[in-house]
């Protein structure tokens, strides 16, 4: 597991066995990632961070996804799988970029 890029407080990107993966901040502390799908990927390649800003707001809009509600997000949210490997990635990240300023 990798961080590409980040959004300070907002989203990072990562990579983990060829897939990408973006994990939001969203209300209280909450945090929702993401699988992203083929058509997410090609529009992330097109519009690179623009893309994943926008996907952002519209996660942090519907999370926390109430029952019974539709959303394009419902049963997408990897923390539970992957969240040890996201954390630890993100830490090495940040530490990693504190210690180059």
């Amino acid at each position: 597991m990798k961080v590409l890029t980040m959004a300070q407080g907002q989203w990072y990107l990562l990579e983990h066995e060829g897939l990408l993966y973006l994990d939001v901040l969203c209300r209280h502390s909450n945090r929702f990632m993401i699988q992203l799908n083929e058509r997410e990927v090609a529009e992330y390649r097109r519009f690179g961070n623009l893309f994943l800003e926008q996907l952002a707001r519209n996660i942090q809009y519907v999370v926390p996804i109430p029952k019974g509600a539709r959303s394009s997000f419902q049963g997408r949210d990897q923390h539970r799988q992957l969240g040890e490997l996201v954390t630890t990635a993100e830490c090495e990240w940040l530490a990693a970029k504190e210690a180059e300023q």
